[in-house]
């Protein structure tokens, strides 16, 4: 594929995928902010997981294992034998037949609502466990004990509800973190100590009737220990240079600090510094902002090695450190980052579900790690080098295989690879990522088939494979993939002929078969697929005459057709391509004469055909 052939294929895919790239991200200085809004808001995704039924009941994934046993303990700690009604509680009955319990359609628990139900005894903390819980009412009840702080790890929690109980001690620090509370409701219980102040901005809640003060009014809790975190950061990427630096280092409050979101008790939940001009180390010191949400460091001139600390960011949601120049390896704590990819909220109340992990165009060298597969709530992986070559100079050497260990990462919606030197065949377990749109595999070593797997991915919009070694015939299962709207299998060695199942993909507006060993003629169903915009069959074996039905096609832009084994008249019909930006059709052994409407064309390799404009 020619030069600016490919530059037509990569401009466009870099502008459609603005959740995978840097380029068309999230500005630098934009703050979404991950704390609880006053407006309603739209809720992350519950995980993708089989149903649970009354069939099935005995062969439960680990994950409803985890909300199956959350519940009993729920029941054996708060004396369930002798509750008002426990109807089919620890029966095989599916979860949502359990009285007081509500699941999604995936078996997910949702909701528990035991009020007024005699419960007596204290609260497990394998509640924390219900990743997709909601709304958890137990007002009402004799419950005694604590809170337990595991319930800060609910974060998709909306309503709770632990009134008019017996319950004792101060209320855990953790509950911050549930930025979607619009409901909470804690009083006439035993509690002491003071309210986290983050707490009071939820919308309803009864807060007042407790009577306590709030955390740390005044001097914040954690402003030394993130300051310190900070103020190494300076000094390690030439902090007086930045393009703007304002407030730091000095006693400002840290949320006055350029880039950065903090909460009111001084944690630190943002740190954005992208296209900022730091220039030096990452230092390990970050990994000590226990609050962190985001963080965006893209863009810069960062040498050094990823500190591998930055595993300790339990809360961390987004990291972009792309476009930079690190080097050495992706440290294998990166796959603790349990939330990296859970949506936050911005300013306008809206859920941001593009997190994921950022690190392209850098200069990573050993293989991928396994532990990545770890990573479940992983919206965008991004660690390719193929569009560094627009507007950055350094590409990612990643080498090894393809860890299986990613076909885990279920929510994955991004997938980009490219540009590094990765071998051996394609998983064919990447099948199982069924809400994949993006798959970038392009300008690696890969060899073997195109795995038949590959076509299970309905929601695909974009899969590049080019410029690997890949064998074998195009994959029939690819015509099932009825969303894709860019096919890029150039420069491989594919054989057989254009199998005629990709007709069903209607949706196509790129088509790039360049560059392999594909034999048989060109099928004349091509110009049936309406978005047709660009099309590149060069440098193959392919046969026959040129389709008059192309000639229908009258938005293409790219049509490259050379280095064929193609015969006879360039149709008629083809001069209705009027918006032709690119057309190559030389090397081939066509007659007749050339549409006068291509003499417009401004890239064209229409002088070595040796032949005349029609009249």
């Amino acid at each position: 594929m020619s030069g600016l052939v490919k530059a037509a294929f990569l401009l466009g895919m870099l502008c459609a995928l603005t959740v995978s790239m840097t380029g068309c991200s999230t500005p630098a200085d934009t703050k979404p902010t991950p704390v609880v809004p006053q407006t309603a808001r739209a809720m992350p995704p519950a995980e993708p997981l089989t149903d649970t039924t009354a069939a099935n009941a005995t062969k439960l994934t680990p994950i409803h294992a985890a909300d199956r046993a959350a519940l009993v303990a729920l029941y054996n700690d708060t004396n369930g034998a002798n509750w008002y009604n426990n109807t089919n509680w620890l029966s095989d009955a599916p979860l949502d037949e359990w009285q007081g319990v509500t699941t999604n359609e995936n078996g997910r628990v949702t909701e528990i609502d035991l009020a007024n139900n005699r419960l007596t005894g204290e609260l497990p903390s394998e509640l924390g466990n219900l990743a997709n819980l909601i709304k958890l009412h137990l007002g009402g009840n004799q419950v005694t004990g604590e809170i337990p702080p595991e319930l800060g790890r609910i974060a998709r929690l909306e309503w709770l509800s632990l009134s008019n109980n017996q319950l004792k001690g101060e209320i855990p620090a953790e509950l911050e973190t549930l930025v979607y509370l619009t409901n909470l409701r804690l009083s006439s219980n035993h509690l002491a100590g003071c309210v986290p102040v983050v707490l009071h901005n939820v919308d309803g809640n009864d807060l007042a009737k407790l009577n306590l003060e709030p955390c740390n009014q005044g001097t914040p809790l954690f402003d030394s220990t993130d300051r310190a975190a900070l103020t190494a950061l300076y000094h390690s990427t030439n902090g007086p240079n930045w393009k703007k630096n304002d407030n730091w280092l000095s006693d400002a409050p840290l949320d006055q600090w350029h880039g950065l979101t903090a909460t009111l008790d001084g944690r630190v939940i943002e740190l954005l510094l992208a296209d900022n001009q730091l220039r030096g180390a990452i230092p390990g010191e970050l990994g000590d902002l226990a609050d962190l949400r985001v963080l965006n460091l893209g863009r810069n001139q960062l040498t050094g090695q990823i500190p591998s600390q930055l595993g300790n960011l339990a809360n961390l949601q987004d990291l972009r450190l792309d476009f930079n120049q690190l080097s050495g390896d992706i440290p294998p704590e990166l796959g603790n980052l349990a939330n990296l990819g859970m949506p936050w909220i911005d300013d306008y109340g809206f859920a941001v579900d593009e997190g994921g992990l950022h690190l392209s165009c850098n200069q990573l060298t050993g293989e991928i790690p396994e532990e990545l597969g770890n990573l479940a709530n992983l919206r965008v992986l991004s660690i390719g080098s193929d569009f560094c070559v627009l507007n950055h100079t350094v590409q990612n050497q990643l080498a090894g295989e393809i860890p299986v260990e990613l076909a885990n990462l279920s929510n994955l919606n991004q997938l980009d690879l490219s540009g590094n030197r990765l071998t051996g065949e394609i998983p064919a377990e990447l099948g199982d990522l069924t809400n994949l749109k993006g798959l970038i595999l392009s300008s690696n070593q890969l060899a073997g088939d195109i795995p038949a797997e590959v076509g299970s991915l309905v929601k695909l919009e974009w899969l590049y494979l080019g410029n690997n070694q890949l064998t074998g015939e195009i994959s029939t299962e690819l015509g099932s993939l009825s969303n894709l709207g860019h096919l890029d299998l150039n420069g491989n060695l594919l054989a057989g002929g254009i199998p005629a199942e990709l007709s069903n993909l209607s949706t196509l507006s790129g088509l790039n078969l360049g560059g392999n060993q594909l034999t048989g003629e060109i099928p004349a169903w091509l110009g049936d697929i309406i978005n047709l915009a660009s099309l590149d069959l060069s440098k193959n074996q392919l046969t026959g005459t040129i389709p008059a039905e192309l000639g229908k096609r009258t938005r293409m832009a790219v049509l490259d057709l050379s280095d064929n084994q193609l015969s006879g008249e360039i149709p008629a019909e083809l001069g209705n391509l009027t918006g032709l930006f690119v057309l190559k059709i030389s090397g081939n052994q066509l007659s007749g004469c050339v549409p006068t409407a291509w003499q417009r064309v401004s890239n064209s390799d229409l002088t070595d055909l040796g032949l005349p404009f029609c009249e």
